[in-house]
């Protein structure tokens, strides 16, 4: 298999594959999010996941090629292996945020009663 065709592959499924991620997160959204609870949640990490991944691939394309055309092929690889961990753990991090942020809150404390003067 030659890198070409499989890059060529990648470039094109997977724009494809972001479209209708995004597309089931908004069926979800408008089917059970807008009523809280967990599918909130998974609409809101499935949201900031393909988000996060739309830009986050441009950004590293033209950092990558940045990288590999002012410094060299050493440092792009290195780009290369950041940008791959980075993707790999941001679902892990979105997941960690969202959880934080829809943890319940606490009760309200009850109002202290006044004292009472003799």
């Amino acid at each position: 298999m030659r890198i070409g065709g499989f890059a060529g592959d990648l470039l094109t499924f997977v724009p494809f594959i972001l479209v209708a991620v995004a597309a089931l997160g908004a069926i979800v959204w408008f089917v059970a999010g807008d009523r809280g609870g967990m599918w909130s949640k998974v609409t809101a990490w499935l949201g900031l996941v393909t988000l996060t991944l739309w830009i986050g691939s441009a950004v590293a394309f033209v950092a990558l090629h940045g990288l590999l055309f002012l410094v060299g092929p050493d440092a792009a690889l290195g780009g290369l292996v950041f940008t791959t961990l980075f993707m790999a753990l941001m679902p892990f991090g979105w997941a960690f945020v969202v959880a934080r942020r829809h943890a319940p809150a606490p009760p309200p404390a009850a109002p202290a009663t006044p004292a009472k003067h003799a």
